[in-house]
């Protein structure tokens, strides 16, 4: 490994790369450069410490006030929202540094566009598979927990709602590190937080400590709800940064969410009204949601703040990539 390592290294000496450039950093460089970063990281360091604070906080308070089968409930559901976070949360890097790109390029335009076409689209795309999982809530709680996590259902279904804005908020979160305003970043941030703390108790808390002691559903409300105001304070920032209308994105958030409803509501009732079997019910259930939800899109393409064109470059790009490999394996 170590000779391997050697010959790597001369190839790339001679090819003219260097991993320390030849020409030393002056003292004023050093400090630049010093004083650069510990602007930008500063605050994230402060708030990446106090969120992991508030964390540990609401989740002794649900133990205190809920015991051991709340805590179990709400982390079932915790877990669950993390797997509807994971179909977007892959794209967050890539759109980072295609603002950044943006950003150093002095092109607000692109910015506007990059902002404009891609946060509506992933959100919808959250969307589309929390509203599943809120209406398939007590069937997920039963298959995945057994019967014991039945009661976990309410929970489930408003923690799938987390990742929702979560989605915005990483999106919209990227563009903050982008541009580096972190310290307004924080500062919004730390806002939050603060606020978040008493509704925390408030909804935790039993009656007799001034609380309405919802437990696991407490904290699930609590979680989406602050979420909500965060992702939308720190976008509302971000339309004023950028130039572009807060209430166009706002209006999307709710009639998105308002649609893939109706449609998965009705895709409930049909499948449990044909189908008596729940595992049975739930895989039929999630076939006719997906194929209306295509059909929606397909009928109005604004829906995902695409055009018509957009759509059929979208197919016509999918179906070479899925043909490429068998085209190229016939012409073998």
């Amino acid at each position: 490994m170590i000779f391997l390592c050697a010959g790597w290294w001369r190839i790339l000496r001679r090819s003219g790369f260097s991993l320390f450039p030849r020409k030393p950093l002056t003292k004023t460089e050093i400090r630049n450069y010093t004083y650069e970063f510990y602007l930008y990281t500063a605050p994230l360091v402060v708030y990446e410490f106090a969120g992991a604070f508030i964390s540990i906080l609401e989740r002794w308070l649900l133990q205190w006030f809920g015991g051991s089968a709340e805590q179990g409930f709400y982390g079932l559901s915790y877990k669950i929202s993390v797997i509807v976070f994971m179909f977007t949360s892959a794209l967050t890097p890539l759109l980072t540094r295609e603002f950044a790109k943006a950003y150093g390029e002095r092109n607000p335009a692109q910015l506007r566009y990059l902002f404009r076409r891609y946060i509506p689209l992933l959100y919808t795309v959250a969307a589309y598979l929390a509203v599943f999982v809120a209406l398939q809530a007590g069937k997920i709680g039963t298959l995945l927990g057994g019967r014991e996590f039945q009661q976990a259902g309410p929970a489930i279904a408003i923690m799938a709602f987390y990742p929702l804005h979560q989605t915005y908020g990483q999106l919209t979160d990227a563009l903050y590190y982008a541009t580096g305003r972190t310290r307004l970043y924080v500062v919004l941030g730390i806002v939050i937080m603060a606020a978040g703390l008493p509704i925390t108790w408030i909804f935790l808390a039993p009656p007799a400590w001034l609380g309405l002691g919802w437990g696991s559903t407490g904290l699930a409300w609590r979680m989406v709800l602050v979420q909500i105001l965060a992702v939308n304070l720190k976008h509302w920032f971000n339309t004023r940064f950028l130039g572009l209308p807060y209430s166009t994105f706002l209006a999307h958030q709710i009639y998105s969410v308002l649609l893939l409803a109706g449609v998965g509501g009705l895709s409930v009732a049909v499948t449990d009204w044909m189908i008596p079997v729940d595992w049975l019910a739930f895989l039929a259930c999630g076939v006719l949601y997906t194929a209306a939800c295509a059909a929606l899109v397909w009928m109005w393409p604004a829906f995902l703040f695409l055009t018509r064109d957009d759509l059929t470059a979208m197919e016509r790009e999918m179906r070479a990539r899925l043909l490429r490999p068998w085209s190229t394996r016939l012409n073998r």
